[in-house]
């Protein structure tokens, strides 16, 4: 019998919070994050609020003020509401909780409008409440669907405004016609989270309607415009009544010494208040111009945020733009699936999101190359997808499949990133070419000791910004008529990074190969070279060995195993012998080894030594189990 669990918990997906820039260094070694996923303020506080917090930080061996009264009275002052109709929390999380603590019984229920705040859910959902999602209007609360959602076993309502994620708003008259149709006995939470951030005409106050609907609890946040998130310290405003239920409930010393006085010094610092109001007012304007730009759309928004339309799945682009060094939200959760939250930033952290979202040059449009840029159109990796190649009747074709958006004479400067998949001879005269480029440059080649020393014969080192890498997936197949998909799925790609390398661009690469759906390994160009030689260029080797031996009218009579051997010896002579030529170290050792095994066995066989033939063949037969169970 197992330990009895609370259902209520058991069943609640747990808050996911956006990706902290401490993660995004350690996974992908990028050092210059820019961090637009959680709406926060980046300014961080005030100066006035920092002072505050140096100061306070001497009694941190102190239990704060269980009461918050320096606090609570400030607010009283700052709102002109009497100090009892104050609840605080620690960040307007707690005093949601605290609302549905305060209405719910199991079985009751709790409204909310579609593509609302996911803590809406969890609170209600906590307290054994069942939860009533209103479908939404042009990406809003739809009022009479919400209305009429109201029925005689709601106890609570909450209404964001602005909303998020999706920065929609109800004007004044909206929201009290709203108001005005829900029952006195139905308990509203108003939650005003980015109020302070509103610039538009004919735009409610929640404190303002207090006095008039006596079961609306507003609540708001010290977290956003005031630039205190990792402190969380929120409040509600409400009737007496309300306020003194919900501190029944409340945890003690729910708001810490350092958030009280902090959010105390932050009501005082009106112009703080004032120009950040301002610089996202600006900023918003210079993101919703760039993405405009990028045939891109964003929903309308009174927040600090903007909610984009990327109209394909929003995870790859996601993952994408991670590699640049750029946390964004993805929404799907939310009922979103094609759309991200973007936090308005600085003006510089704005551009680095935009910039990200630039194109991907692809060098050598045949069927490897071809293949990438299918594939990372499909995922939605790049705004847009550019390609060049000697055979320009080969590019232009994959711009008449749809593969590329454009044919090119020259890898774009501002090209985020440039793949190069070209024959593998031209390999290092394209990096040598791009060694000031300023994206990420990385290649298909399979031999990466001859790209390596042919580089650093004409540069003295590696530019630091291209990262070695090879997708083992060969295929007889060529030219871009031939390109899927799905060619880099489940399969391996193999980094060499050296020690010029940058780590963050081997973050960049690791990243855009796992999007196509490949397993990434990393090892030193000589492993590379030695584990090619001998599982795919002298695999190749012996096919065109073993068939050339054959007398053709024995082809007739072959079966499945020799069918299976040699179907690699169909692959294009004139790149194999290329492979050849560039790795011929590598593959003589490996063909070497092969000799010496087929030798030892060999002689079993001549001796007639059933034992060791037969430890040899189980030998190879368990390692081939080992490597493909199947």
């Amino acid at each position: 019998m197992s330990t009895a669990v609370n259902p209520n918990i058991a069943g609640l997906q747990p808050y996911n919070p956006g990706k902290p820039i401490e993660e995004v260094t350690r996974e992908l070694g990028i050092a210059d994050v820019v961090k637009l996923a959680s709406n926060e303020n980046p300014r961080g506080p005030s100066p006035f609020v920092r002072e505050r917090i140096a100061a306070a930080a001497n009694e941190l061996s102190r239990y704060p003020d269980g009461s918050g009264y320096r606090l609570r009275h400030a607010l009283a002052r700052y709102h002109d509401i009497e100090p009892n109709r104050i609840t605080l929390g620690n960040g307007s999380n707690d005093v949601l909780e605290l609302a549905a603590k305060m209405a719910l019984e199991p079985g009751l229920e709790g409204v909310m409008a579609e593509h609302g705040f996911v803590v809406y859910y969890l609170a209600v959902t906590g307290c054994g409440g069942r939860l009533v999602t209103v479908p939404a209007r042009a990406y809003g609360c739809d009022t009479d669907g919400f209305a009429d959602a109201v029925n005689d076993r709601t106890r609570i309502v909450f209404i964001a405004n602005p909303n998020n994620p999706t920065g929609t708003w109800l004007t004044e008259s909206e929201l009290a016609g709203l108001l005005n149709r829900i029952s006195k006995q139905v308990w509203v939470v108003l939650d005003e989270a980015y109020l302070e951030y509103v610039e538009l005409p004919g735009y409610p106050d929640g404190r303002t309607l207090l006095d008039r609907y006596p079961n609306l609890i507003v609540t708001r946040t010290f977290s956003k415009i005031h630039g205190l998130a990792s402190l969380r310290v929120g409040y509600a405003l409400s009737s007496p009544f309300a306020a003194d239920l919900m501190n029944r409930a409340r945890q003690p010393f729910n708001v810490n010494s350092l958030a009280l006085a902090a959010a105390e010094a932050a009501l005082e610092d009106t112009d703080f208040v004032a120009t950040s109001r301002a610089m996202n007012r600006d900023g918003m304007t210079f993101l919703a111009a760039g993405l405009d730009a990028r045939g891109l759309k964003s929903i309308p928004s009174a927040g600090n945020f903007l909610c984009i339309d990327l109209g394909r799945d929003c995870r790859p682009v996601f993952q994408a733009l991670l590699a640049e060094g750029v946390i964004v939200r993805p929404v799907a959760e939310y009922g979103l699936p094609t759309h991200i939250r973007v936090t308005i930033g600085l003006r510089d952290e704005n551009s680095r999101f935009l910039e990200a979202l630039e194109e991907v040059a692809v060098v050598g449009t045949g069927f490897i190359g071809a293949c990438f840029a299918r594939t990372a159109a499909n995922q939605g990796l790049f705004s847009e997808i550019v390609g060049l190649d000697i055979d320009r009747s080969q590019a232009r074709k994959a711009l008449s499949l749809g593969i590329i958006d454009r044919v090119v004479d020259r890898v774009p400067d501002d090209a985020a990133a440039v793949l190069l998949a070209p024959p593998s001879d031209q390999v290092a005269d394209w990096v040598c070419r791009l060694h000031n480029h300023p994206g990420v440059v990385f290649d298909v080649g399979s031999d990466k000791q001859p790209i390596v020393k042919a580089v650093r014969g004409r540069l003295q080192s590696l530019p630091a910004r291209y990262v070695p890498s090879h997708p083992v997936c060969g295929s007889e197949r060529s030219g871009p008529a031939e390109a899927v998909d799905d060619l880099f799925r489940g399969q391996t790609v193999i980094l060499t990074p050296e020690p010029e390398t940058d780590a963050s661009a081997t973050g960049v690469v690791q990243v855009m190969w796992r999007a196509v759906g490949a397993d990434v390994r990393t090892m030193t160009v000589d492993d590379h070279d030695r584990t090619l030689a001998m599982t795919s260029h002298l695999p190749h080797l012996l096919a065109f060995a073993y068939v050339s031996a054959v007398e053709p009218e024995m082809l007739s009579c072959a079966g499945g195993g020799f069918r299976d051997f040699t179907r690699i010896a169909a692959a294009s002579p004139a790149l194999w012998e290329q492979i050849f030529r560039l790795n011929k170290k590598p593959l003589m050792a490996s063909l070497r080894l092969f000799r010496q095994r087929v030798r030892e066995l060999e002689n079993a066989i001549r001796r007639e030594d059933v034992e060791e033939v037969v430890g040899l063949l189980e030998t190879a037969a368990s390692r081939r189990r080992e490597f493909d169970p199947g």
